[in-house]
C-alpha cells in the first residue's frame, strides 16, 4: 500500500493487512482497545475493566510475559465471552492472526443467542469490527489506526535532540493520562526543540481521533 493510499483508506482490515509485519504487538493491541474505547456505551459493564488492563499488559516487553499478561486480564475481568475466545488460541498467536477465530465465534448463531442481552449489543460492535458484514469502510476506526500506526510505509526520522526534557514529561503525561488535549502544546514545545517536520506537528494538532499509542507520542517515547 502506498503512503498516499494508507492516509485516505476508510478500510481498517485491508491496511492491518497491508501493514502485516510492520506493527508490532502492542501497537495492535493498543489499536483494538482504541476501538473498544470508542464503543464504550456497546460493552457490557463487566468487560469494560480489561481495556485499561489490556493496555497495561501491551506494556510487558517481554513476548511471553504480554501474552500471559493480557490473557491473565481478558479471563479477569471480562468473563465467559473473551475467555472463550481466548481458550481457543495457541500461547503464541499474534493479535492480528486470532481476529479470525472470534469472528468464527460470532458468526455462531446458535452460540450467540444464547449470550445475555448486553453481550450480544457487543456483539453487535465487534461484528462492522471484524469486518463480517459486507460493508468494509469504517472511516473512524481507519482513522484511529492512522494515529496509532503512524506511517509504517514512510516512517519518519525523529532527531533525539528534539526530546528535551519538556517535551519528554509532556508526552509522559498525555500517555499516562490520556490527556489528549495536550498534544498541541506538545507540539509547540517540540516545535521550540527544532522540530520541523510539518507531518508530525500536524497530527498532533490535529482534532484526531487520538488515542493512547499515538504514533509521535511513542516517537518521543521511544517506544514501538
Amino acid at each position: 500500500m502506498r503512503p498516499a493510499a494508507w492516509e485516505r483508506s476508510a478500510d481498517p482490515d485491508r491496511m492491518l493487512e497491508a501493514a502485516a509485519g510492520r506493527l508490532s504487538e502492542r501497537k495492535l493491541l493498543l489499536f483494538g482497545c482504541a476501538c473498544a474505547r470508542r464503543a464504550w456505551d456497546l460493552i457490557p459493564e463487566s468487560a469494560r475493566a480489561a481495556v485499561p488492563l489490556v493496555e497495561r499488559a501491551a506494556e510487558v516487553e517481554d513476548e511471553e510475559g504480554r501474552h500471559e499478561a493480557v490473557r491473565a486480564a481478558l479471563f479477569e475481568s471480562v468473563g465467559q465471552f473473551a475467555g472463550m475466545a481466548v481458550y481457543l488460541l495457541p500461547r503464541r498467536l499474534q493479535l492480528a492472526e486470532y481476529v479470525p477465530v472470534v469472528a468464527r465465534l460470532l458468526r455462531s448463531r446458535e452460540w450467540s443467542a444464547s449470550l445475555p442481552a448486553e453481550e450480544r449489543a457487543w456483539t453487535e460492535y465487534l461484528t462492522p469490527l471484524l469486518n463480517l458484514s459486507p460493508r468494509r469502510d469504517h472511516p473512524e476506526q481507519a482513522a484511529l489506526l492512522r494515529c496509532v500506526a503512524g506511517r509504517p510505509f514512510d516512517p519518519p526520522g525523529f532527531d533525539p535532540g528534539w526530546r528535551t526534557s519538556d517535551v519528554v514529561a509532556l508526552a509522559a503525561g498525555v500517555y499516562a493520562e490520556e490527556a489528549f488535549d495536550r498534544l498541541p502544546i506538545l507540539a509547540d514545545a517540540l516545535e521550540d526543540a527544532g522540530c520541523g517536520d510539518g507531518r508530525l506537528l500536524s497530527h498532533l494538532r490535529s482534532a484526531g481521533p487520538h488515542a493512547r499509542g499515538c504514533w509521535v507520542v511513542d516517537l518521543v517515547l521511544g517506544k514501538s
